[in-house]
């Protein structure tokens, strides 16, 4: 669940209401996060003081590029948010 948004041409959702992960996927990102993957990390990026506002992008990228999960669109069917 989250609010769709867009950065670049990838969709990811907004954190602030919290994200529903398998055992799996939260063990990887775990993982990552101990491992300081810097695709998984706002520090060292370029872009880390706009990054660390926006800790969803960081998690929604850790999870596109690390892990290989894509978010869903979770609008409804008329498109709207639920």
């Amino acid at each position: 669940a989250g609010h769709a948004l867009k950065e670049n041409q990838n969709a990811f959702n907004s954190g602030a209401a919290g994200y529903i992960l398998s055992r799996h996927t939260m063990k990887g990102l775990v993982d990552k996060w101990r491992e300081d993957d810097s695709t998984c990390l706002a520090k060292g990026n370029k872009d880390m003081k706009w990054l660390q506002g926006n800790p969803g992008l960081v998690t929604a990228t850790c999870l596109r590029e690390a892990l290989h999960t894509k978010a869903e669109d979770t609008r409804d069917g008329k498109g709207k948010h639920r």
